[in-house]
């Protein structure tokens, strides 16, 4: 297949990302994925703040944006651009070349109509579409062709950006390469070859979990974190996990999509079941179920994991294993209208272009006003009185303060007012350094309404304060302090 539908089809993602990113939303974001916005804006860092898993590559793109909404709304739609993507990268290195462009377009398409909002928004938000995406794009460089010293360097180049983004993106794409070897293994004229190519692979995704774990010890050491737990369940806790993890899972995606894929796999083998392309069947069929235990088997890893039981076995875990999954269900639909025929240009327009149209009919028409609204709504509640206020650190509980540290940013920028407000909370480490910058009387500002209000480093400093020192304020309470 020529590069041309593969370009449409990027183009259509590209539609789609700015569809979706100027939708609806944006009202699921939360202290957790202002953050990285935050990285960008105020400092920084290698890694998510306070922890040594997340490579923070997103946010050092959109460094030069200054302006806190454009940055926001350029990390979301690269993020959601990566995560179609990643559909895209997988389809191109599992399944043929014959398939993988209508699998890829389907798999896209069910993925925006059928997912929950919820889902979809944490494909876009959390670094494993984009791990994925870049690990496979290195692999997808020296598959199938003779490469110089240039290219192997390229293909190393981005297996390590993938693993910095996500140090377990090595798991699940080396699931994908074991499930590929044994599909073309079982050919024995191939079988050579096959164990040659996806050697090749595993040593390099091997090289980047090995560059990404050392980064990670690096940044511990600079940054002064603690290390991410990445000690194994007990053996016979396992199965409880597991549980745990599926259940977890189920309650977050629903029956539909689960609905939606077996319906697309069963029609897909149907349609195969013609006289015509019955000997694509098996082959087909070997395929998907290989893709499908490669999904499965990364998340058995994943659920032997006592960090993601400490994190309540969320479903986020659960996402690359998800993506390989719908992969794997939509690809004999894929392959069965593959086999009807060469794609047409007509054909391949209609594709792509109904990517940006499951977007709209997703999330609705883009609007900056939208995206606007759902950013004010879920961050805007205390920025009148933190800058009427003249807050220079705000204080309080995690999930509060960094959405209005956030969004005093945006409206102090689209004020004019150089003004800066940092917050004061878990994960505040990191730019506490950056008070140096404070005139020597500060304004802390606590948030009312916080469920651990005395926890607050401000509240014994507000309970000691002189008079006249504290105001009250409808949202926060402001005491001025001398900095020594």
């Amino acid at each position: 297949m020529t590069w041309r539908p593969w370009a449409a089809l990027l183009v259509g993602i590209a539609a789609a990302a700015i569809v979706v990113d100027l939708g609806i939303e944006r009202r699921l974001e939360n202290a957790d994925t202002f953050i990285p916005i935050l990285v960008s804006l105020q400092r920084w860092t290698a890694f998510y703040w306070g922890q040594d898993r997340f490579g923070m590559l997103l946010p050092l793109v959109a460094v030069p944006v200054g302006d806190p909404l454009a940055n926001l709304l350029l990390q979301r739609a690269l993020g959601i651009a990566a995560g179609l993507c990643a559909v895209v990268a997988v389809c191109r290195y599992f399944l043929p070349a014959r398939d993988a462009f209508l699998t890829a377009a389907l798999a896209i398409v069910a993925m925006l109509l059928s997912a929950p909002e919820a889902i979809r928004f944490l494909c876009w938000t959390e670094p494993y579409g984009l791990g994925i995406a870049l690990a496979t794009a290195g692999l997808l460089l020296i598959d199938g062709r003779p490469v110089g010293f240039p290219g192997l360097v390229a293909a190393l180049a981005l297996v390590l950006l993938g693993s910095w983004v996500n140090v377990t993106t090595a798991s699940s794409v080396g699931a994908m390469v074991v499930a590929r070897a044994v599909v073309e293994g079982i050919d024995r004229e191939r079988r050579s070859a096959a164990i040659r190519r996806r050697g090749m692979d595993l040593a390099l995704l091997l090289l980047g979990l090995a560059a990404g774990l050392a980064a990670a010890a690096w940044y511990r050491v600079a940054a002064g974190v603690s290390a991410t737990d990445g000690a194994l369940l007990p053996m016979a806790d396992w199965p409880r996990a597991w549980r745990a993890l599926a259940g977890s899972a189920w309650q977050a995606c629903g029956a539909w999509p689960l609905a939606i894929d077996a319906a697309c796999a069963l029609l897909g083998f149907l349609l195969l079941s013609r006289m015509e392309h019955r000997p694509l069947r098996g082959a087909v069929a070997l395929r998907s179920i290989a893709l499908a235990c490669a999904a499965l088997a990364s998340a058995a890893v994943v659920g032997t994991s006592s960090w993601v039981e400490f994190n309540l076995s969320s479903a986020r875990y659960l996402i690359p294993s998800l993506l390989l999954l719908h992969v794997a269900a939509i690809s004999p639909l894929g392959a069965a209208l593959a086999a009807t025929g060469t794609l047409r240009r007509g054909a391949i327009l209609a594709a792509a272009a109904a990517v940006p149209l499951s977007a709209i009919v997703a999330t609705g028409f883009p609007s900056l006003a939208t995206a606007r609204k759902g950013l004010d709504a879920v961050a805007g509640r205390h920025t009148p009185d933190v800058l009427d206020a003249r807050c220079d650190v705000v204080s309080g509980e995690y999930w509060s303060v960094w959405p209005a540290v956030w969004h005093a940013a945006l409206v102090a920028h689209e004020r004019g007012s150089g003004r800066a407000v940092w917050g004061w909370t878990a994960r505040s480490q990191h730019t506490d350094a950056l008070w140096g910058t404070l005139p020597r009387e500060a304004r802390f500002c606590a948030l009312r309404g916080e469920a651990n209000f005395r926890e607050s480093p401000l509240a014994p400093k507000i309970a000691s304060a002189p008079p006249g020192s504290v105001e009250q304020w409808p949202t926060l309470v402001v005491v001025r302090l001398t900095r020594r």
